[in-house]
């Protein structure tokens, strides 16, 4: 059923002459979910030639997914090799997760089809890492302790039928050892919980302190490509009416506004540190750049794929765990959270808690281990 809209929009495109489309790497999709590989790579190869049109990184990075699992299914594995290293490639540049998630799936198969375990082993277990969270962690935490719980309520039931058939010397020396017996499995599961949760901890931060460090690299990488893409780019009025129909049928934006405040917003939160400013909102930064807030917005949502307060509390989050492990002790952590751009700990705490996964507090003390 898909296929046969896609023709009818193809078949409509042509009539307005013209192919710069995404309805070929949609039908590309199409076609690879019905086992038709060969198919597939045509339609890739039509949208790759109008390719440069599309400045979505994630239409390019689907492309290369898509060319990367045709090639392995035609057992081309240099080629699918290749286009998987792409796709990640600029996955990491632009922090899309799941086609991360994705491309390092093509690369274990890849390297299964090689007989290469080694390597097939080692992306599988950047997939699950990545694509596991803490939160699971923290269920079969909540799991554990409830089950816990209900044996526990188990033994106190045994314990009070015994006291019912039992005398009272017998009942206190049974009663005794239930209990030092309870005193002692709780003390080890609960050490046991700790040591595990201290464990989970430890790669939550260590994960955290490496993203520091490529949160760093993407913004200079960026900055560095920002300065070798020329400026006088440009594409004809056709595929700027396309682009525009298919962002929005309701804001009048171009694609050449849509680059100016995105250059815009980048250079004031890598360079010029705007979101150390508490009283930072989407009205004020509208003002600041020269737009309004509906372009502004849209280009975060659209563009960068952020919203607003999501892209600031990033920075601030990330500019707070630099401080906390360059200035702990020199400043408070409720002075780091000003210093941050927050106006208050508790919501310091809050948002570092839902970013990084573990306590400001907790952070330093795993950190200075």
């Amino acid at each position: 059923t898909a296929m046969a809209y896609f023709d009818q929009l193809e078949l409509l495109e042509s009539k307005i002459k013209t192919n710069k489309s995404l309805v070929y790497l949609n039908k590309c999709d199409c076609l690879l979910q019905l086992g038709k590989t060969k198919d597939a790579l045509t339609y890739c190869k039509l949208f790759e030639k109008d390719l440069s049109h599309f400045s979505n990184f994630h239409v390019k990075t689907s492309l290369y997914q898509n060319y990367a699992q045709i090639y392995l299914e035609l057992k081309n594995l240099d080629k699918a090799e290749q286009y998987a290293f792409d796709a990640i490639k600029i996955a990491k540049e632009q922090g899309f997760n799941d086609a991360m998630i994705e491309a390092y799936k093509l690369l274990s198969k890849i390297y299964t089809k090689r007989q290469n375990l080694d390597k097939a082993t080692y992306y599988q277990d950047k997939y699950l890492h990545l694509n596991d969270s803490i939160t699971s962690v923290n269920m079969r935490t909540a799991i554990g302790n409830v089950r816990l719980l209900s044996d526990i309520e188990q033994n106190k039931s045994k314990i009070a039928e015994l006291k019912a058939e039992n005398n009272l010397k017998l009942i206190k020396i049974k009663t005794l050892i239930f209990s030092l017996i309870g005193v002692v499995l709780i003390g080890l599961i609960v050490y046991y919980q700790r040591r595990l949760t201290h464990k989970a901890y430890k790669k939550v931060v260590k994960e955290n302190i490496k993203a520091i460090e490529s949160h760093e690299e993407i913004i200079a990488l960026r900055n560095k490509l920002s300065k070798e893409i020329h400026s006088s780019q440009q594409v004809d009025e056709v595929v700027k009416t396309t682009l525009l129909k298919k962002q929005t049928d309701s804001i009048s934006i171009t694609p050449e506004q849509c680059v100016s405040i995105e250059k815009q917003i980048r250079k004031a939160f890598d360079i010029d540190e705007i979101y150390l400013n508490k009283d930072l909102d989407l009205n004020s930064f509208a003002n600041k750049i020269g737009t309004n807030r509906v372009y502004l917005s849209y280009v975060f949502n659209n563009i960068i794929q952020l919203g607003f307060n999501e892209m600031l509390n990033d920075y601030r989050i990330n500019k707070a765990k630099k401080l906390l492990l360059t200035d702990y002790g020199k400043y408070t952590i409720e002075a780091i959270a000003l210093k941050s751009g927050f106006s208050n700990k508790a919501t310091f705490n809050r948002n570092f808690k839902n970013i990084t996964g573990v306590t400001p507090s907790v952070f330093v003390k795993i950190a200075q281990e």
